[in-house]
């Protein structure tokens, strides 16, 4: 059964139209949310800002943190305490599931090569698999900030 949530756009203020990207399910039996990334377009492309991340309530919509960037969004994982992102620049991302608050970010690169992360999984606590735009898929360790 499919049932409608809410507008993809939690801003009904403004005139602009939004491109709907990867998202999760984040929260307890007692408060779900949605963690989902998109863009906004106006009309002249894709501007700096106008790539986003938001954590969402399932119940009304209303955004509970917005984390802006300049690149689309490829992919996102992530569990109660950290969401990862990856973006078509070849960076990723973590942001703090319950506030946004960027942890660390870092350019992905195999043997000094930059790489661009298609895809991402969270298998474990602190470990991540990257599946890159040339067909690779890696095995990082993730562990925290201060072992960036």
């Amino acid at each position: 059964m499919v049932r409608r949530l809410f507008s993809l756009d939690w801003e009904t203020k403004h005139a602009r139209h939004l491109f709907g990207g990867p998202g999760i399910e984040v929260g307890t039996e007692e408060g779900r949310d949605l963690v989902h990334a998109g863009t906004v377009h106006d009309g002249a492309g894709l501007l700096p800002g106008n790539a986003f991340v938001v954590r969402r309530s399932l119940a009304d919509g209303a955004a509970h943190w917005i984390f802006t960037a300049d690149f689309p969004v490829t992919a996102l994982d992530g569990d109660e305490e950290t969401i990862y992102v990856a973006f078509n620049s070849g960076e990723l991302v973590a942001l703090r599931t319950s506030d946004g608050t960027v942890l660390w970010r870092q350019r992905l690169d195999v043997g000094g090569q930059p790489v661009v992360p298609l895809s991402l999984m969270l298998i474990c606590p602190g470990r991540l698999l990257i599946g890159t735009v040339d067909g690779r898929i890696l095995d990082c360790s993730v562990a925290g900030s201060a072992d960036r």
